[in-house]
C-alpha cells in the first residue's frame, strides 16, 4: 500500500519511463527541488499516510542532497559561490537536525578530525577565505561552533601509528608516537 501511495503522491513528478526502465540516468537537478516544494505544499496529505519524523527525513534528505549538489558544482576539491563546501553543506544538515527532530537530546557525530576544526586550518586559510570574500569557507565545526557555542563539543582523535593521507595524495607513515603521548599510554593498554 505504501508504495502505490508514494506513487499516487509522485503523479506528474517522476517521468512514467523512470518506472518502466529503472537504472542509471542523468540527474535532474530540478527534481529535489520540486520534490521539497511538493512536500510543503501537501504535507497535509501526506500527514495522513506518514508520520512527522518520516516525511521530515525525507524533505531533510532533498535538501542535503541539494546542498551537496550546490557544493561539488564543478571540481569537489574547490569550494563553490562564497566559498560554499561540502563542509558548509554537512554543517547546515547536522544544524537542521540538531535544531530539529533532535532538537534537547544529545548527538554524536563523529568525522575526521579536519572537518571538526572549529577554525580554519590555518591562518594562511583564513586569510585567504575572507580575502576572497568566501564567507562560508571552512571545516564543518566552525559553522557549528559559531552555531552551538558551548553547547558543543569537540574530540579530536589521534593515532598511535599507521599511515595518514589526503584524497590524490599517497599515504605517508605516521611518526611514531611520544614516549608520554595519550597515544602512548592509550596503546600502552593493550585495546
Amino acid at each position: 500500500q505504501e508504495g502505490a501511495d508514494l506513487t499516487g503522491v509522485a503523479v506528474g513528478l517522476v517521468p512514467a519511463e523512470y518506472y518502466e526502465k529503472p537504472g542509471p540516468r542523468a540527474y535532474n537537478r530540478e527534481l529535489p527541488k520540486r520534490l521539497v516544494a511538493t512536500i510543503d505544499a501537501r504535507r497535509a496529505e501526506l500527514l495522513v499516510v506518514w508520520p512527522p519524523r518520516r516525511i521530515d527525513y525525507i524533505r531533510q534528505t532533498l535538501q542535503s542532497l541539494l546542498g551537496m549538489d550546490r557544493a561539488l558544482t564543478g571540481n569537489a576539491m574547490e569550494p563553490g559561490p562564497e566559498g560554499y563546501s561540502r563542509d558548509t553543506a554537512m554543517a547546515e544538515n547536522l544544524l537542521s537536525w540538531v535544531n530539529g527532530p533532535l532538537k534537547d537530546r544529545k548527538v554524536i557525530v563523529w568525522a575526521h578530525n579536519y572537518h571538526v576544526l572549529e577554525d580554519f586550518f590555518s591562518p594562511v586559510i583564513e586569510e585567504q577565505a575572507r580575502a576572497t570574500g568566501l564567507p562560508l569557507a571552512g571545516p564543518m565545526g566552525r559553522f557549528l561552533d559559531e552555531a552551538l557555542g558551548k553547547e558543543m563539543y569537540t574530540i579530536a582523535f589521534l593515532s598511535h601509528h599507521g599511515r595518514s593521507g589526503w584524497v590524490d595524495q599517497e599515504p605517508r607513515d605516521l611518526p611514531p608516537a611520544g614516549f608520554d603521548s595519550i597515544q602512548e599510554r592509550l596503546h600502552a593498554t593493550g585495546r
